[in-house]
C-alpha cells in the first residue's frame, strides 16, 4: 500500500509540474549600436529572440536562421544570455528587469576585436 502510494505521489507531482511547465519569449529589437568607429543609428531594426522553458530550465536564441541552444543566469534585476558561436565567437545580451537591453558581440577576426554593442529593449510575452 505505501509502495502504491507513493508511486501514486510520484505520478502526480511530474503530472502537475508539467501541467504548470512555462515557455516564456523574450523579442528584443536593437535600433542603435556602436563599434570601433562609433555610434550608429540601424537603418532596419535588428531582432531576434529567446525562449525560455522552465520545465527543462534551458534557453534557445532564435533568429533568422533556424534557433541553438545557449546558456543563460537569472538574477533578481537582469537576465543574462551567453551564445558561443560556432566560430568560438562569444555574444551576450543582458535584458534588465524593465526591458532595457544590451546586446555585445565580441568577435575576433584575423588579429584584431571588431567588438560591438547593441543598444534596444526586449518585450517578455
Amino acid at each position: 500500500m505505501k509502495t502504491i502510494i507513493l508511486l501514486l505521489s510520484s505520478f502526480l507531482i511530474t503530472t502537475v509540474r508539467s501541467a504548470i511547465a512555462e515557455t516564456t519569449t523574450f523579442t528584443c529589437e536593437y535600433l542603435q549600436f556602436s563599434d570601433q568607429s562609433g555610434s550608429h543609428a540601424e537603418k532596419e531594426p535588428f531582432r531576434f529572440s529567446f525562449l525560455l522553458d522552465s520545465d527543462t530550465k534551458k534557453a534557445y536564441l532564435v533568429g533568422n536562421s533556424g534557433s541553438s541552444e545557449i546558456v543563460y543566469r537569472a538574477t533578481f534585476d537582469r537576465l543574462t544570455f551567453i551564445e558561443e558561436a560556432a566560430s568560438g565567437n562569444v555574444l551576450v545580451t543582458v535584458i534588465a528587469r524593465d526591458g532595457q537591453s544590451v546586446h555585445s558581440r565580441h568577435p575576433f577576426v584575423g588579429d584584431k576585436f571588431l567588438a560591438s554593442q547593441y543598444y534596444g529593449r526586449c518585450t517578455k510575452k
